[in-house]
C-alpha cells in the first residue's frame, strides 16, 4: 500500500507491507514429520504462533496480552512464559517453536522480501520492526541476497501501544531523520508487522499510561439516533446504473439522500439534535448558521417538534435553500458571507433568545445522525468495499465512517473535496487542521473548513480525500440527471466525479476499490443554476 498523504509528511517515497507472523508459524509446522506433529506444538508468546492449523497447539501467554490475540488461539495458558512452556513441553512431549530464535520461523518471515521486492523491486531501504529478531533476521537474509546493497534499517523502538505501527513512526523519527543513512533513504518499505489490534483497545503497554481518545460520536450513539429519528425520516433509495458502472469501470451503489426530507442528508443529523433535547431546552428554540441545507434541516426539524428555530444565513446562499427554510417555518436572519459574521450573529442570537445552538456538523448529536446512512448502506448493499462521501465541515464523513468502520473495519471510505476548497486534504497531508483564506467552487455546500469535533475522526479514520475541479464536478451533475435521472446539487454529485476523475484512477487505492457506494448528499439546486451549469 501506498499513501500520499504520509509520503508528503516523511519526504520519502513509502511502500507498507503488511505481515502476519503466521509466516513463520506456518513454514515451522508444516516442516514437522508426521510423527513429531502428532504430538503437537508448544510455544510461549504474546501471541498464538499455533493458531489455525490442525495439530493441537499449547500456547503460553503473559497475562498483560491483548484479548484480541489471546481468543485466536486455543488452550492458552496464563502463567510465566517459559517456565510453563518447559513444564507442557515435559509432560506432552510436544515440540517446542520458540517464537523467534528457530531457523523454521526466520525462513518463513523471510518470505516477506520475496514478496515486497517483486511488489517495489525499486526500494532502497526496508524499515523492520525489532523485538526479539526473527521478522528482521528474515527479513534481512533474503533481501540481502536478492539485492545487494540495499539498507534494512532498525532502530530504538517507539514507546507506542500500536505494536504493529512501530516500523511506519521509526520513520518518523528525529532518531531516523537525524540518522547519516537518511538522506540515502528515499524508496522505503516499511513492514506492518501485525493487525490484531481491536478498535477500542486502550490501556498500559509496556509502561506507557494511555489516554482514552472519545470521539464526538460512536456505533452506539448513531444506533440510538436511529431510534430517535426512524419515524421522521425517509430510508432513502439505493441506485444502481449499468452505464455508470461501465463508464467508472466499477460497480456503483448510490445512497440518494437527495430524496431525504428537506431534498439532503442534513435531516438526519438535524432531527436527531432536535430530538435529543429536553422539554425545557426545546422550549426556548434552536439557533443555527448554514448556507442551506442544515438551515432547512433544522427549521423542519423544528416544526415538527412545534418548537422555534432562529436561522442564520449568508447573504449569497442559494434562493432556492432558502425558501426552504421560510416552507418550514424557520426565523430568518441574515448575516454577511463570512464565516466570521455566521458564528458571531449566531452567537448573539442565542444570547438573546437563549435558544440552544445546534452547529451544522461540529457536534456529537449532529455526527451521529448522519452517521444512520451508513447503518442503511451497509444493510442494502452489505458487500461494498468503498464509501465515497462528500467532505466539507466533516459531519457527514465523520457519522457516516464512524459506522461503518465499526461495522466493517476493512471497508475504505475517501473524502471528496472540491480543489477549489481543499482544506480537508491539506489538513491530512499536514497532520492537523488547515484554513483556508478563501474557498472558490461551484459546491456551496462544500466551503466549509473542518471542526474540533469532526477533526480527529477526519484524522483517524479517513483513508484518502480525492479532490476533483468544478468541471468534473459539473460533469457529474449532469450525468446524475441523464442516466440516474437524478437532480443534484454540485455537493451531491461530487462523489461521482471523484470516482470518474484521474485522482482516483491514479491513486494506488483504485485497484482494490471495486464495489463503491456514493453518496449523493443533496439535491437543492436552483433549476436555473442547473441549466445554465450544463450549458457551459
Amino acid at each position: 500500500m501506498t499513501s500520499e498523504s504520509l509520503h508528503a509528511i516523511s519526504g520519502r517515497r513509502l511502500f507498507f507491507k503488511e505481515v502476519s507472523i503466521f509466516r513463520g508459524a506456518r513454514n515451522a509446522i508444516f516442516s514437522l514429520d508426521d510423527q513429531q506433529a502428532a504430538k503437537g506444538v508448544v510455544t510461549h508468546s504474546r501471541i498464538g504462533i499455533g493458531c489455525k492449523v490442525r495439530i493441537i497447539a499449547y500456547v503460553v501467554i503473559p497475562k498483560t496480552a491483548p484479548q484480541c490475540k489471546v481468543q485466536s488461539v486455543s488452550e492458552p495458558t496464563m502463567q510465566s512464559r517459559e517456565e510453563t512452556a518447559t513444564n507442557v513441553l515435559q509432560e506432552t512431549g510436544a515440540a517446542l517453536i520458540h517464537a523467534h530464535d528457530d531457523g523454521r520461523i526466520i525462513s518463513g518471515q523471510g518470505t516477506i522480501s520475496l514478496e515486497l521486492l517483486e511488489q517495489a523491486p525499486h526500494i532502497d531501504t526496508i524499515r523492520v520492526p525489532i523485538s526479539g529478531g526473527g521478522l528482521k533476521s528474515g527479513v534481512a537474509l533474503a533481501a540481502n541476497s536478492i539485492k545487494s546493497g540495499g539498507r534494512i534499517v532498525t532502530l530504538p523502538e517507539t514507546n507506542t501501544v500500536a505494536d504493529g505501527l512501530r516500523a511506519f513512526l521509526g520513520v518518523l523519527s528525529d532518531s531516523f531523520r537525524n540518522n547519516p543513512a537518511w538522506k540515502e533513504c528515499n524508496q522505503i518499505g516499511i513492514i506492518l508487522s501485525g493487525g490484531n489490534e481491536t478498535f477500542e483497545m486502550r490501556g498500559k503497554k509496556q509502561g506507557m499510561e494511555v489516554n482514552k481518545e472519545k470521539y464526538a460520536a460512536d456505533l452506539s450513539s448513531i444506533k440510538e439516533a436511529r431510534a430517535r429519528i426512524s419515524s421522521f425520516i425517509h430510508k432513502t433509495p439505493l441506485m444502481t446504473s449499468e452505464s455508470l458502472d461501465a463508464l467508472s469501470g466499477r460497480r456503483l451503489f448510490f445512497k440518494c439522500e437527495c430524496f431525504q426530507k428537506g431534498g439532503a442528508f442534513k435531516f438526519r443529523g438535524a432531527c436527531n439534535a432536535i430530538f435529543s433535547l429536553d422539554d425545557q431546552q426545546a422550549a426556548k428554540g434552536v439557533v443555527t448558521h448554514s448556507s442551506g441545507n442544515h438551515a432547512a434541516a433544522l427549521a423542519l426539524a423544528a416544526k415538527l417538534r412545534g418548537i422555534t428555530s432562529y436561522i442564520v444565513i449568508p447573504k449569497n446562499a442559494p434562493q432556492c435553500k432558502v425558501q426552504n427554510v421560510v416552507r418550514y417555518g424557520g426565523q430568518v436572519i441574515w448575516s454577511e458571507t463570512t464565516i466570521k459574521s455566521r458564528e458571531e450573529t449566531a452567537t448573539k442570537v442565542q444570547q438573546e433568545t437563549g435558544a440552544a445552538l445546534i452547529h451544522p456538523y461540529n457536534d456529537g448529536r449532529i455526527i451521529s445522525g448522519q452517521g444512520t446512512i451508513s447503518l442503511e448502506l451497509l444493510e442494502q448493499a452489505p458487500h461494498i468495499d468503498t464509501i465515497i462521501v462528500p467532505i466539507s465541515g466533516g459531519g457527514l464523513i465523520s457519522g457516516v465512517a464512524l459506522a461503518a468502520k465499526s461495522i466493517n473495519p476493512a471497508i475504505r471510505v475517501l473524502a471528496a473535496e472540491p480543489k477549489g476548497a481543499n482544506d480537508a486534504a491539506q489538513s491530512k497531508a499536514a497532520g492537523r487542521i488547515v484554513t483556508l483564506p478563501e474557498t472558490n467552487t461551484v459546491a456551496d455546500g462544500l466551503r466549509a473548513f473542518l471542526g474540533e469535533f469532526t477533526w480527529p475522526i477526519v484524522r483517524d479514520l479517513i483513508d484518502d480525500v480525492i479532490t476533483v475541479d468544478d468541471t468534473e464536478i459539473i460533469k457529474a451533475m449532469r450525468l446524475c440527471y441523464e442516466i440516474l435521472k437524478v437532480a443534484v446539487e454540485p455537493s451531491g454529485a461530487i462523489g461521482l466525479a471523484a470516482v470518474l476523475s484521474d485522482s482516483f484512477r491514479t491513486n494506488p487505492a483504485w485497484k482494490d476499490c471495486n464495489q463503491i457506494g456514493i453518496i449523493l448528499s443533496g439535491g437543492n439546486v436552483d433549476l436555473e443554476v442547473l441549466w445554465n451549469s450544463f450549458s457551459k
